[in-house]
């Protein structure tokens, strides 16, 4: 009987160090396929609209983070996805230098022609 019960423990441990293994190459797969997917993306994000695209105006308050801006803009539906805005910002000159005001942007521009616009001042009303 002490055989027996010693075979099904070890056929056990064997079992949850295979289930235990399968997740780890699972997860290490998924997360290296999450990270190619937006490194790609960061260099090569096309934008919303392909052509003229439509006009969409967005507020940028005092004092918002490039975050909250990011968040602001997918919202809005000017950009695709915040994460690789955000991701670009930090990568670009532009990444302390947007400011506050009103601006129209259209679904057309590229995350760095926005970045551009939000960095040279907001629309002359």
């Amino acid at each position: 009987m002490g055989d027996v019960k010693e075979i099904i423990l070890s056929v056990l441990r064997t079992a949850v160090k295979i289930m235990l293994t399968v997740l780890v190459v699972v997860v290490i797969y998924r997360g290296t396929q999450f990270g190619y997917e937006i490194g790609y993306r960061v260099f090569s994000e096309e934008p919303v609209s392909q052509g003229e695209g439509r006009d969409i105006t967005v507020t940028i308050t005092e004092g918002m983070s490039s975050s909250e801006i990011a968040d602001l803009l997918e919202e809005e539906g000017v950009i695709r996805s915040a994460l690789v805005f955000k991701l670009q910002n930090r990568l670009s000159s532009y990444k302390t230098t947007m400011k506050a005001g009103t601006y129209t942007l259209s679904t057309s521009m590229t995350n760095d022609e926005i970045m551009e616009a939000l960095s040279s001042g907001a629309d002359e009303e």
